[in-house]
């Protein structure tokens, strides 16, 4: 809830600047009377709340990327409740209405245009209306937050869990031409899309451990921190480290992908292009990630591992979203466990139960059985 800047303290400094901050942000408040007692009427309309109180104190909370999202978000709600709601008087039917009303603005120009919302995007929408009325809640501006129910999500809007096979990712990685490195790197370590486009030369150490690691640290001054706070260090593979090595010496400074002077900020389009001249599915920079997973796992890596590499902290995410193995590999799997094996034949063993005899020893002296009908025994003649 505080800023970076604040560093570790102890639970009662911790509680003696969170109400330092509640009475900074209640002072700043536009209402005249700030007294925890106000009505619905005395409440600010939701649109000045919104940025005056909720986008600055989130601007403290979230990454940037996160801020333009919720300011998008709190574009749409402006918009349909208008400049005069009260925030005080937004009630349950009201969000159900506009649950409605998103479903068929959804915004764009031209052939950008959409008909229709996804219920993804909407239920976005509002967790950031529930997380601004709860921190209203939370400086007594209004009483209690009205509780609302978040549309469902169609089986047909959920997303595809597209990544490559390894004969795919190969033919992509022919066809990267200048971007083979980068897209090399983002195949071969999983690394995000942020992890991996503010990574420096110095963050590479090609004399520690067998093959060279990388080094996924924050970088302040790109404004990237690394998610969930967790730095981590990423062996290098062989292939990895013969690019690294093939780029010249005087090169080798400041970012490590870096075009016409100035630092790559996305490499989708480099992709799409690989993936277009291969003849493979169009993929989107996070599927390297979900590619990385799927095959890492298929050749035996173990979760700890590949989560302590990758930067997954809950292996449950890992194994249901991102780690994924192909039929092919399923039936070399079946193929090859111990207990599925052929038995290799015993002596005397045969594969016909007619050409076994029968199952029950025949007493000593007892004909054998041929299925001609034989000639009743004569009786005993007594003496």
């Amino acid at each position: 809830m505080f800023r970076r800047s604040l560093g570790s303290m102890s639970k009662e400094q911790a509680i003696t600047e969170y109400h330092k901050e509640l009475g900074q942000i209640r002072d700043a408040l536009p209402s005249a009377d700030p007294t925890p007692t106000a009505s619905r009427d005395s409440t600010p309309p939701l649109t000045e709340y919104m940025e005056t109180v909720y986008l600055p104190f989130a601007l403290e909370q979230v990454s940037f990327r996160t801020l333009d999202h919720e300011q998008r978000c709190c574009g749409w709600l402006s918009k349909f409740f208008g400049d005069n709601k009260p925030i005080g008087e937004i009630t349950a039917a009201d969000i159900q209405a506009y649950v409605s009303w998103r479903r068929v603005h959804a915004g764009g120009r031209g052939k950008a245009k959409r008909k229709t919302v996804k219920s993804r995007t909407i239920i976005l929408d509002l967790h950031v209306l529930r997380k601004a009325l709860n921190h209203a809640c939370d400086l007594e501006i209004i009483p209690t937050v009205p509780r609302f129910k978040m549309p469902r999500v169609r089986r047909e809007e959920k997303p595809q869990h597209r990544w490559l096979t390894r004969e795919q990712m190969e033919k992509v990685l022919a066809n990267a031409r200048t971007h083979e490195l980068l897209l090399t790197m983002a195949f071969l370590t999983g690394m995000r899309k942020g992890e991996l486009l503010t990574r420096e030369w110095s963050d590479i150490d090609l004399d520690r451990g067998e093959h060279g690691v990388i080094r996924v640290t924050h970088k302040p001054q790109y404004r990237f921190w690394v998610k969930i706070g967790k730095e981590r260090v990423i062996p290098l593979c062989p292939r990895l480290r013969q690019l690294l090595l093939e780029v010249p010496e005087e090169e080798r400074r400041g970012l490590l992908f870096m075009y016409a002077g100035d630092r790559v900020r996305d490499y989708k389009c480099a992709l799409r292009r690989a993936c277009e001249r291969a003849g493979v599915p169009v993929i989107n920079p996070h599927a390297t990630r979900k590619t990385f997973a799927s095959l890492a796992m298929m050749d035996g890596m173990d979760i700890p591992t590949l989560s302590e590499i990758g930067g997954w902290s809950d292996t449950r995410v890992l194994l249901e979203i991102y780690a994924h193995v192909t039929s092919e590999h399923a039936q070399k799997a079946m193929a090859s466990i111990s207990f599925g094996q052929v038995k290799e034949p015993a002596a005397g063993w045969v594969s016909s139960p007619a050409a076994a005899g029968p199952r029950i020893p025949a007493m000593p002296g007892t004909p054998t059985f041929t299925g001609a009908p034989t000639s009743p025994a004569p009786s005993p003649t007594c003496l």
